[in-house]
């Protein structure tokens, strides 16, 4: 970018930092939440095999860190600094704060839309509302905060998982004994008693994103099926994943990833007409022809099939083993908040208190840099969001 340009951008920016509310101009950082509502579950699965308790959200992948290597010289990433109105203007970061009405919405056009006064454990943002979760409830804001509602948890169990749409959201609930779990899905500003659908399936699955037709869970695949596992199997007979009961909730198609390997992938061709689930499914590398007929066939939204697949390698992403941190690895792990985008746009690490937390930014440059970004004063969480 030449330097007349940059010049406008940044007063650009500095116009719309003007224009927030000035108790939110780059100031300091308050609390702390847990990381995105899929990985709750995950964190039970995975957390024997990882090293710490920072690596017990990120896992182990290759492909989406080698890239993130913005270098300068031999002295590793470089730093550049971020404000709160450029991650609002570039990256439509909004962010949950603490203020003296409760727990608000700061958000990209620097309006704070309330929510709750019970701190919330994660927020996300839906086409049409917010949705927060509470480590009881459930709530459901409009954008603009004239509309609310809240939904009681059926158990401390319950997660929440929004659909990379953002048209829709589930309530997710194990049995009591961790062997099945229940989904049910609802849209908006409604109660639960307004649920679209619902399905039940093994715990073993975990369910990442879905369209009306296509249903994206993740599972232990390569330990079952051996590194060498392309070909037909059949779990869902064998180890009982309810497939029939996605069948009968309307959809068309499962598909399940391995969680440490999500390139490989399981597809499912379901019956909805009749209720029922096949005999067999289809197992290999995404990019092979015999997946890529087996999406075809089973009438997969394949984008969301790939989409999905490489939000997935983001999640269980480990930098530690694949790149160099130049000088930040103390300031990266040793921290107590991580937020990593769930569409692989930004991973965020800071500790309450601290005036500025690491952002990974992989939007607004020509290649993901490092970034010190000055957070809003009260700050607690970024909004995870679809757009």
């Amino acid at each position: 970018m030449s330097g007349d340009i940059e010049s406008l951008l940044r007063q650009g920016l500095a116009d719309v930092a003007a224009s927030a509310p000035q108790n939110y101009d780059d100031a300091g950082l308050a609390a702390l939440a847990i990381s995105g509502a899929g990985r709750i579950k995950r964190r039970r699965r995975i957390g024997a095999a990882a090293s710490g308790a920072s690596l017990l959200v990120l896992g182990a992948a290759v492909v989406v860190w080698q890239p993130w290597m913005g270098l300068n010289g031999d002295n590793g990433l470089t730093a550049a600094d971020t404000s709160t109105a450029e991650a609002q203007a570039e990256l439509s970061m909004e962010f949950l704060v603490e203020t003296d009405l409760g727990f608000e919405v700061l958000n990209e056009y620097g309006e704070l839309v309330p929510l709750t006064d019970t701190e919330p454990v994660q927020v996300f943002r839906l086409s049409d509302s917010y949705l927060y979760e509470t480590a009881h409830d459930i709530g459901l804001t409009s954008v603009d905060g004239t509309m609310g509602s809240t939904i009681g948890k059926q158990s401390e169990d319950t997660r929440t998982t929004v659909n990379s749409a953002g048209t829709e959201y589930t309530l997710a609930t194990p049995m009591d004994d961790y062997t099945t779990e229940t989904y049910v899905f609802s849209e908006g500003v409604v109660e639960v008693e307004e649920a679209l659908t619902e399905f039940t399936t093994s715990y073993e699955l975990t369910l990442e994103d879905w369209t009306d037709t296509t249903t994206v869970f993740t599972g232990d695949l390569r330990s079952t099926t051996g590194q060498d596992g392309v070909g037909t199997y059949h779990f869902n007979y064998e180890m009982g994943w309810g497939l029939e009961s996605v069948s009968e909730a309307g959809f068309e198609t499962a598909v399940i990833a391995d969680f440490a390997d999500p390139e490989f992938v399981c597809v499912s061709d379901l019956n909805p007409g009749d209720f029922t689930a096949p005999d067999d499914e289809t197992c290999g590398n995404l990019d092979s022809a015999l997946i890529q007929d087996a999406l075809a066939d089973a009438a997969a939204d394949a984008d969301l099939v790939s989409s999905a697949v490489a939000n997935l390698r983001f999640m269980y992403a480990d930098p530690t083993e694949y790149m160099d941190l130049g000088g930040y690895d103390d300031r990266f792990y040793n921290v107590e908040g991580y937020w990593s985008d769930p569409f692989g746009r930004w991973l965020i690490t800071g500790n309450p208190g601290e005036e500025t937390w690491l952002l990974i930014d992989n939007v607004t440059g020509d290649e993901p840099f490092l970034a010190e970004l000055a957070v809003p004063d009260g700050a607690v969480m970024p909004v995870y969001s679809a757009s």
